[in-house]
């Protein structure tokens, strides 16, 4: 199930051309997956009971046109349920007429915080329900694509805690 929110961008998400900055997004793109995770019911709460975190393991971030400053984006995430440890989650970014501006494919891993491993499967009561089996779009990753349009890849541990 998709999960939208409007955000505005504001002059200290703007780097000096007053264009939204990477960090701006990528920020949106954790605040919107944290607001999911909890509508699903994964809250602190629940991870710390299961002694659980979800890891950012790698997202690539393909940008077609950049927000500026005193616009309003609409953005809007989807998770796709375990497979192989990994849960992905598409975002976009779209502007006020509805073009999309820029998507995130991300991929978290649910790791236990105690003994510090990946976990295969979620733990016992950890709610899954209202994901999608296989996300309809996936982004390049492991490797830096050549487009007319930018796209940046990242490869990180520890960043957040939203899927």
């Amino acid at each position: 199930m998709k999960y939208t929110q409007e955000y505005r961008i504001y002059e200290n998400d703007v780097d000096f051309r007053k264009m939204a900055t990477l960090g701006t997004l990528l920020r949106y793109c954790q605040q919107i997956g944290a607001e999911d995770a909890e509508h699903y019911g994964i809250t602190p709460e629940l991870y710390a009971s299961t002694h659980t975190s979800y890891v950012l393991a790698k997202l690539a971030l393909h940008i077609t046109r950049t927000p500026r400053v005193e616009e309003t984006i609409t953005v809007q995430t989807e998770p796709e349920a375990l497979r192989r440890a990994v849960n992905r989650r598409f975002t976009t970014f779209c502007d006020a007429q509805g073009r999309e501006e820029a998507c995130v494919d991300s991929h978290w891993v649910l790791i236990d915080t105690d003994k510090r491993m990946i976990l295969r499967k979620h733990p016992e009561g950890f709610p899954t329900t209202g994901w999608v089996d296989k996300l309809d779009r996936e982004l390049p990753s492991g490797r830096i694509v050549k487009s007319l349009a930018p796209i940046a890849l990242c490869t990180a541990g520890a960043i957040g805690t939203a899927i």
